[in-house]
C-alpha cells in the first residue's frame, strides 16, 4: 500500500506519532549530552590528565560519544577525585565507583577449572532464576583454551552468555529505568576500554544499578573473568573459555 501511495503522490510523506520509545531515546540522548559536557569539564582541570599531555579537549565535542576518545580513555587515567565526580552523576554512582576502584587495584589470580565449574553452576542457577529469553542446554559444558588456535577458532562461533538476558530493542523501558539504561550505555566504552576491551568489568560495575539477581549474576561472571574464564554459548550449550591472566 505504501508503495502504491508513493507512486501517485511521490513527494508525500507518511507521518506517524512519536512513540514512547522515541521519547525515551530522546531523553537518553539528552542525558548523554549533559554527562558528556560535565565529564569534559571535570577532565579540563584534572592534574593527571593535563600532565599526561594526551587528553586535550576536542573542539567541538563529538556528537557521538562512541567517537569521543577523551571521554573513553580519560576516565581510567584521571585522578580519583575526578572519577568520584564522574560517577556521582549516575544512579548508584558511589557503588559503581567502589567497584571500578576495586578493579583498578586488583591483580590477576588464575582460577582452577574445578573452581570455575563450581562458579559456573551458580551462574546457571542465577540465569534460570532471572529467566533466559530462549531455551539453551545449560547442562552441557565444553572447555576450550582461547589462547590456542583451535580455541580462538571455536570462540568465533560463540556468544556471551549474557545474550540470554537481552530484551527486545523495539520495546520501551519502564519509565523508572530510563536514566539507568542511559547510564549503562554511556559507561559502556569507558569501562570496556579500561578493562582491555572486555565487557565483564563493565557488566559488573553497572550491575550495581540492576536488581539483586542480575547483580549477583554479573558478580559471578566477573569473578570468573578475573580468574581467566569466560562463559560463552554455542549451538550445543555452554562454553567455558580459559585465557591466561
Amino acid at each position: 500500500m505504501a508503495g502504491w501511495f508513493s507512486k501517485i503522490f511521490p513527494k508525500a510523506e507518511i507521518k506517524r506519532e512519536p512513540s514512547v520509545l522515541d521519547f525515551q531515546n530522546e531523553l537518553i540522548k539528552a542525558n548523554f549530552r549533559e554527562w558528556q559536557a560535565q565529564w569534559h569539564s571535570f577532565f579540563d582541570t584534572d592534574e593527571d590528565l593535563i600532565a599526561a599531555g594526551e587528553f586535550d579537549r576536542p573542539d567541538p565535542l563529538p556528537e557521538d560519544t562512541i567517537c569521543d576518545f577523551r571521554l573513553i580513555f580519560g576516565l581510567y587515567h584521571a585522578t580519583l577525585q575526578t572519577r568520584q565526580k564522574c560517577f556521582a552523576l549516575f544512579p548508584e554512582g558511589a557503588e559503581m565507583l567502589r567497584r571500578f576502584e576495586e578493579f583498578k587495584i586488583s591483580s590477576p589470580c588464575p582460577m582452577s577449572e574445578v573452581k570455575a565449574r563450581d562458579i559456573l553452576h551458580s551462574v546457571v542457577l542465577q540465569i534460570e532464576k532471572i529467566g533466559p529469553n530462549e531455551v539453551v542446554d545449560l547442562a552441557s559444558v565444553k572447555v576450550i583454551d582461547r589462547d590456542t588456535e583451535s580455541g580462538r577458532l571455536a570462540l568465533r562461533s560463540t556468544d556471551d552468555i549474557t545474550v540470554l538476558l537481552e530484551r527486545s530493542l523495539l520495546e520501551p523501558h519502564p519509565d523508572e529505568d530510563v536514566v539507568r539504561v542511559a547510564a549503562r550505555i554511556f559507561l559502556t566504552e569507558p569501562l570496556y576500554a579500561s578493562a582491555g576491551n572486555y565487557y565483564q568489568m563493565y557488566n559488573w560495575v553497572t550491575a550495581a544499578m540492576s536488581g539483586r539477581a542480575a547483580d549477583e549474576l554479573h558478580t559471578l561472571l566477573y569473578e570468573l573473568w578475573c580468574g581467566g574464564w569466560q562463559v560463552r554459548l554455542d549451538d550445543e550449550g555452554v562454553v567455558l573459555a580459559q585465557r591466561k591472566v
